[in-house]
């Protein structure tokens, strides 16, 4: 019996040293597949900005463009940048944007810091426009400088449709093929992409129908990722990933429930964090984290903000974030070289005038201005609510992990957030189902 006690011990032992320790999670790297159309996402507009060829700033940036229709009253040029990072790089180094200017955009999350997948010399990754009233049809119009030539005469127009602001409008009619110009292992490349327009009230909007999937192997099991890249822009660079089997019974995902760069996704048991796409393979990165990572996104939703002590630019009043508990907090990470933080100033004014100040407050957190521009900009478009200026001493911008412009959050009275990134109209609808009724027109 100790004989074949013995026996069975020794097996036991020898069967613990072959056991195989487990290995600790490490980053994966999957490859992209491009989709058209809209799929599971709720269709996304950008705004189709009026060109800004004085400002000190970009003013450098804009080439002239030619054969815009004689018969075109109030024309406006616009232009659409496709990958933001290429586009400030590469005019860095022509020397039309100051070193400054990248450096404090490259801080943010899903810029990469391998300069060496960027081109050095200029690239078509933009696409030009021009709207107008055609006085020979009656009908507002736009071209988009398809072949990216800087030539609209061999262009035809499009005559967009009437987006209404309370319908969701997933029609991919009267589209164009855009072509621009891609940086990829050293070589410069051609890219084609389908682009539809649309106009409101105020605006004329452009959105490229597109998404991406992606599939995950963790822990033996497949994962379905769905990865929706804003809708108005085409590097991805803001990329926001969900699994598939999150989509709701109508077919769509909720645009809250979207994992941002740099916040986390479960799959098997493993928290990610997710790291953006790479524009020079087309591959998205998932680097493991564990709960109590510094590495983690101080933006996610669900998460308590965490508060900050510091004076307001104009006043010099101090701003103290714990002694706004109790309220709704809106914090609104902003610059003046943004334009859609630039044109969505009036309808926040709106908003922050007719609040009930004992309810909400607002804060707007600059990142990248002087002291002097900064001023100026407040002056000029009268904004009212407290301002901090980002310095290199706080630094809130990289301590918040801002990976663009304009980012918001939206605080619950504890200091949790519990929206993020909305634009004026949909925090006046998140608003109005608080505790307010909703007043701005659409």
């Amino acid at each position: 019996m100790k004989n074949a006690l013995r026996l069975f011990c020794t097996v036991l032992v020898l069967a613990s040293c072959n056991r195989q320790p487990e290995q600790a999670p490490t980053t994966i790297r999957l490859p992209i597949t491009i989709k058209e159309g809209y799929g599971p996402f709720y269709p996304g507009f950008g705004i189709l900005s009026a060109d800004w060829p004085t400002d000190p700033i970009w003013g450098k940036t804009y080439y002239p463009v030619r054969g815009i229709p004689r018969h075109w009253s109030s024309p406006v040029r616009t232009r659409v940048i496709v990958n933001f990072q290429q586009f400030v790089y590469q005019h860095v180094k022509t020397g039309n944007l100051e070193q400054a200017l990248y450096d404090t955009y490259s801080k943010a999350p899903g810029w990469t810091s391998n300069t060496n997948s960027l081109s050095t010399k200029p690239i078509k990754c933009y696409v030009n426009v021009v709207r107008g009233f055609d006085e020979h049809i009656g009908k507002w119009a736009i071209l988009v400088d398809t072949d990216n030539d800087l030539d609209f005469a061999d262009e035809a127009p499009v005559y967009p449709e009437f987006l209404h602001p309370k319908e969701i409008d997933y029609k991919i009619k009267d589209q164009r093929i855009i072509q621009y110009e891609l940086y990829k292992n050293g070589r410069v490349e051609t890219a084609r992409t389908p682009v539809v327009f649309r106009y409101t009230n105020t605006h004329f909007l452009y959105s490229f129908p597109r998404y991406a999937t992606a599939i995950a192997q963790v822990a033996g099991k497949q994962y379905d990722l769905l990865i929706d890249p804003h809708l108005s822009r085409l590097d991805f660079e803001a990329s926001k990933i969900a699994l598939a089997s999150s989509i709701g019974s109508n077919g769509r995902i909720d645009g809250q429930k979207m994992v941002e760069i740099g916040d986390e996704i479960e799959l098997g048991g493993i928290a990610y964090r997710n790291n953006g796409i790479s524009p020079s393979d087309n591959t998205l990165e998932l680097e493991p984290v564990s709960a109590v990572s510094a590495q983690t996104n101080p933006l996610q939703n669900g998460r308590v903000f965490q508060p900050f002590t510091d004076t307001e630019f104009i006043s010099g009043k101090p701003i103290d974030l714990q002694k706004q508990r109790g309220k709704y907090v809106f914090i609104d990470f902003w610059h003046t070289g943004c334009r859609g933080c630039v044109e969505d100033m009036p309808n926040l004014n709106a908003i922050y005038q007719r609040a009930d100040k004992r309810k909400l407050a607002f804060i707007g957190i600059n990142c990248g201005d002087s002291p002097e521009r900064l001023r100026t900009f407040l002056q000029k478009k009268q904004v009212k609510w407290p301002q901090i200026l980002s310095t290199d001493k706080n630094n809130y911008y990289q301590k918040y992990r801002v990976s663009g412009f304009p980012t918001s959050v939206l605080l619950d009275p504890q200091g949790k957030i519990i929206a993020r990134d909305l634009p004026s109209h949909a925090l006046d609808d998140k608003l109005a189902a608080l505790f307010y009724e909703k007043r701005i027109a659409r």
